[in-house]
């Protein structure tokens, strides 16, 4: 029972325990504290309750302290040892280096140090190599039950370079306090402040030298980018890959060109997982410009042109949605029928002796609560219907956001137009051929995706 209640609140346990606990067909017993749901109410539940709390408290706290004192004294706090170590079987507090995991740290650090390549080259290196990540070795040596390739993190990632290159526990020092719990109810872990580091130097046998290190943290510190007064991106938060829908960053002076452009933030982090969909900043924002002068200009000089046009175009897009809705709404629809049949026949059988009151109340308050999922669906269903089916309306707020531009006043891109006009621009990998304006696709507000022919 202390278990169970410190996971719930002392108010709400009583009421979980006389309500949801026997509708749920659950019996609730701790033999320790003789509690037993059926028996009735325990009226020292709740006492025993916030002694069960101060009790927890007060543990958390010994083994906060007990934890401080150990590492204040140098003591290793973290329960496995870093990748390119293994325990001690003699010592607890005294790691060993693990050959075969050392020589891809100490490879690491030389690709660093003496090739002077980045996390991204490095990793990419890595990956080429076919060297298992920390994750996979850990896995391979049975150190971990957990199996990476359940969530495809077979990959080195740039953090993980990072974190490598960053930890001078590989010089042989013991780095204590690294991250701590603000509460013992808070499960979060919380990176510390450096100076709050207890650095205990020379405990183990050392993977690279101090020289080497300190070589690395210069060169990280000078690849690091310097932050400078730039003229904010108007396309910031418009820009989507139509692959793996991540944003895309910009590149300033793309790969030396002088180009600016916007690469997929995927591919940036790892290539094998998408395309770069390139796409110069020029190109982009000229494109965009023409086809809001063309939009204006043709809501300008015939309105009535330009509604049809919207109307045709967007019941196109929305026709297959439509009755997608529609397909899955009638089948909501016939399981609320059917639950209210299978409700009534429950009660039937109840009322005719063939089930206890127990048995039905607890069935049937799993139907209800079906039946209730069900019904928000099917407003949700509805809602979508008709917000979907409302063209007319959206074509009517569109025009009239329009109506304060005109095509001649328009004669640049600025944040403002984009604004109102704009939902986001999605943009396709570019092949062979293909010039950058086919790649190109602008969703404008309330009407979508809608192209104006020259």
């Amino acid at each position: 029972m202390t278990k169970w209640e410190r996971l719930l609140d002392c108010s709400l346990y009583p009421k979980i325990k006389n309500t949801s606990l026997p509708l749920s067909a659950f019996r609730f017993i701790a033999v320790i504290d003789n509690v037993d749901s059926d028996n009735g109410d325990n009226e020292f539940a709740p006492f025993k309750n916030i002694f069960n709390e101060w009790f927890a408290r007060d543990t958390s706290r010994k083994i906060k302290e007990t934890l401080k004192n150990k590492g204040e004294n140098g003591g290793i706090l973290c329960a496995r040892p870093i990748y390119g170590y293994k325990k001690d079987p003699d010592n607890k507090n005294h790691w060993l280096i693990d050959d075969e995991a050392a020589e891809v740290v100490r490879l690491i650090f030389d690709y660093c140090t003496k090739d002077g390549m980045g996390t991204t080259s490095i990793s990419k290196a890595l990956r080429n190599s076919g060297v298992p990540t920390p994750r996979q070795y850990f896995f391979q040596k049975g150190l971990t039950k957990e199996n990476p390739e359940k969530d495809k993190k077979l990959c080195w990632e740039i953090t993980t370079v990072r974190y490598i290159l960053r930890n001078r526990a590989y010089c042989g020092d013991v780095v204590n306090f690294k991250t701590y719990r603000k509460s013992y109810k808070d499960h979060k872990t919380y990176w510390n402040e450096p100076e709050n580091y207890r650095v205990f130097e020379g405990v183990n046998d050392p993977i690279i030298s101090e020289e080497q290190f300190r070589a690395a943290q210069e060169i990280l510190d000078k690849k690091r980018r310097v932050p400078t007064v730039r003229e904010p991106d108007m396309f910031q938060g418009y820009v989507y890959c139509a692959d793996c829908g991540k944003r895309l960053s910009i590149r300033r002076a793309y790969r030396g060109s002088g180009v600016t452009a916007y690469v997929c933030n995927t591919y940036r982090r790892n290539s094998e997982m998408c395309t770069s969909h390139y796409t110069r900043r020029d190109i982009l924002e000229e494109f965009i410009l023409k086809q809001v002068r063309r939009l204006l200009y043709t809501a300008k000089n015939n309105l009535d042109v330009f509604t049809q046009k919207l109307q045709a175009d967007m019941d196109v897009n929305t026709k297959k949605d439509l009755q997608k809705v529609k397909r899955e709404l009638k089948k909501l629809q016939s399981r609320s029928s059917e639950l209210n049949t299978i409700i009534a026949k429950l009660y039937e059988d109840m009322a005719l002796g063939k089930i206890t009151e127990e048995r039905y109340t607890v069935m049937a308050a799993n139907f209800e609560k079906e039946q209730q999922e069900i019904n928000l669906k099917i407003e949700d269903s509805q809602e979508k219907l008709c917000s979907e089916s409302q063209t007319s309306e959206l074509i009517k707020m569109f025009v009239e956001t329009i109506s304060k531009y005109d095509d001649v006043d328009v004669t640049e891109l600025n944040q403002y137009v984009l604004l109102d006009l704009v939902d986001k621009i999605i943009i396709r990998q570019k092949k062979d051929g293909q010039n950058y304006e086919d790649v190109i696709d602008i969703y404008f507000k309330c009407i979508g995706n809608i192209f104006f022919e020259e």
